[in-house]
This record gives C-alpha cells, structure tokens and sequence, in this order.
C-alpha cells in the first residue's frame, strides 16, 4: 500500500484457477498545499509590518512542520508609501515536497490615511470690505508632509460665522 505521491506498478499474481500474472501502473497526485500571504492594514507613515502566512490542504494531520527552507516576501509598500493597496507575493519560497505541489496566494497591504487634527488660526479677524475666513492647520503630520485644507464659509461683513472644512489637499490624512 503506497501513500506517497508518485507513480507505481501494481503486479497481481493468479494462484490455482487463476494461473497468471497482470501489471497495473497507476499515480498518486500530490496534494495541493496552498500557502496564503495574510492581509495586512497599516496606517500612513507606519513601517513595514512582518508578513505572515497560512495554509490550507495539509493531509492526515501533517502541518507546517514539513516545509523547509524559508520564505522571503516582495511588496513595494515602504513607509510613507501613499494611501492604497499594495500586493505582498512570496518571493522565495519552501523547498519542494515530495506529496504537495505548493501554490503561493498573494495577499493586500491597505494603507489607510492618517488621523490628524485640526485647529483653527486667525479666526478673531476685523471687517475690511474683503471676503475672510479663518485659517486651519494641522497637527499630527509626518515626514515632512503638507496639506492644506478646503475651507469655505468666507465672509466680508462683521458677524459670526462658521468655516467649514470641505477637504484636504494631501490624500493620505483624514480629519
């Protein structure tokens, strides 16, 4: 009783009535082992996370235990890398094994935008005959990085009035 994968050669023998002899070649296909690259979530401005994988078709109760050699990963996220998704594939690797072809699934790196906070400038201003509005900056940028925020709600007469954030210039922040 073969349990390997590979390919073999049954030979039946006849005893008394059933004088004679027979082969049979047949195959045992290896299994397939899928090894799936986890999904991963960072923020803006964060560093590389450690990939990590699972499996799935392992048989008989065998597990990782099997597989030799050692898996690097590729992936052109680095950080401060824009908001978005990026591919992580297996770039090396496990050595073969002899009852599993190995089929390697990539996974996602999202990049979300970054938190930051607003706070408000120059928002006690005098009547002058000219549209005004305060002036938002941040706080909570990284590396360097600018944004300017979308404001409206300017004004010329003297009043209270509101400003309204309608958006940022810079992708990778969110209010």
């Amino acid at each position: 009783n073969e349990t390997n994968a590979g390919n073999y050669t049954l030979k039946i023998t006849g005893t008394g009535k059933f004088r004679g002899e027979t082969t049979f070649d047949y195959t045992i296909a290896k299994a397939t082992l899928k090894v799936m690259v986890d999904n991963k979530v960072v923020t803006y401005g964060d560093e590389i996370p450690s990939f990590t994988v699972s499996y799935s078709g392992f048989v008989e109760g065998e597990n990782e235990s099997l597989l030799t050699g050692e898996l690097s990963f590729k992936c052109n996220y680095a950080q401060f890398s824009d908001v978005g998704e990026y591919v992580i594939s297996v770039e090396n690797g496990y050595d073969e094994l002899a009852n599993y072809n190995i089929e390697y699934i990539e996974g996602t790196l999202s990049v979300n935008p970054k938190l930051i906070t607003l706070e408000w400038e120059n928002t006690s201003l005098t009547y002058n005959g000219e549209g005004q509005k305060p002036v938002a900056s941040f706080i909570g940028l990284v590396n360097g990085d600018s944004c300017d925020a979308i404001v409206s709600g300017a004004q010329t007469n003297a009043g209270t009035y509101i400003a309204i954030v309608n958006g940022l210039t810079n992708p990778n922040y969110v209010l």
